[in-house]
């Protein structure tokens, strides 16, 4: 025998809260408390978005412009206080952990 565990979940369980930014930016908390935060950031193509200073990022899909620099998926910024650019044609999608934005 094989232990295991079945979970059953409604879909309701992984919609997560949504906030739109002024720069076509969405954030989905991730989980948030008074003093720290995860977000999945998604970028829209042609814009940019500036994350507070003291928030860290991880590229996890697309290739955003940062410092004149590409990113790749997988990059990381630790207290990221530059602006991120999307000149793609696809949303890009970051991981943004630190203080609550």
């Amino acid at each position: 025998a094989v232990p295991q565990i079945v979970l059953r979940r409604t879909a309701e369980w992984c919609r997560l809260p949504r906030r739109s930014m002024p720069s076509r930016t969405t954030l989905e908390v991730l989980e948030a408390t008074p003093l720290s935060a995860a977000y999945r950031v998604h970028v829209d193509p042609g814009t940019s978005w500036q994350p507070p200073p003291q928030v860290a990022l991880k590229v996890v899909a697309g290739r955003p412009r940062y410092d004149g620099r590409v990113l790749q998926p997988g990059d990381e910024l630790a207290r990221a206080a530059g602006l991120v650019e999307n000149h793609q044609k696809a949303a890009v999608t970051l991981l943004a952990v630190g203080a609550p934005i």
